[in-house]
């Protein structure tokens, strides 16, 4: 059974990034992330807030059995 190879041309090099060395570029990186994160949450708690607001007015009514 003959099993495909790549070609030469197809083979990736992989190199360190230059930036993943510079502690600079990592702190910005992870407070990048972090400011990131924090909006995702606050999405989350909105959410969370304009549910129980919506069950609270009666916009959204709870299944009965």
């Amino acid at each position: 059974m003959k099993v495909a190879q790549l070609s030469t041309e197809a083979r990736l090099e992989i190199k360190p990034l230059p930036s993943a060395h510079n502690p600079a570029k990592r702190t910005e990186w992870v407070l990048a992330r972090a400011r990131s994160m924090s909006a995702g949450l606050r999405v989350v708690l909105a959410e969370i807030d304009e549910i129980g607001i919506s069950l609270k007015n009666g916009w959204i009514r709870t299944p009965t059995r």
